[in-house]
């Protein structure tokens, strides 16, 4: 099953919330989502998650 990551880095507007609640609940993928704009960003997980992950996705 694919890992996909989608790294937040602005405020999200409806549609790419939408969009990313409807890959999360996906059955054939597993969707994470690490959103930038909320908090002191942990790199460290961040770096970890890009290199554990099938694909990734800047918004």
């Amino acid at each position: 099953m694919p890992n996909q990551l989608h790294v937040v880095v602005r405020t999200p507007d409806e549609f790419s919330q939408e969009l990313l609640e409807v890959l999360r609940k996906r059955p054939e993928s597993l969707a994470e989502v690490i959103d930038l704009t909320q908090g002191t960003p942990d790199y460290r997980h961040l770096l970890d998650r890009i290199f554990a992950c099938d694909s990734v996705a800047v918004w």
